[in-house]
């Protein structure tokens, strides 16, 4: 599938699952977010990770 098919497919979730990530999904998850580009390269973020 590709990048714009993802952002076609996106949705809103209101129910979530029990189901957990595994530490490595998170840290692959949080990665793909680093790389996003800021203005300036800025990278004005700070993530929470809530288990």
């Amino acid at each position: 599938m590709s990048e714009i098919d993802w952002i076609f497919r996106r949705r809103s979730i209101r129910q979530f699952t029990e189901q957990k990530l595994t530490a490595e999904q998170i840290t692959l998850l949080l990665q793909a977010a680093m790389s996003a580009p800021s203005a300036m390269n800025m990278k004005p973020w700070k993530f929470i990770v809530v288990q």
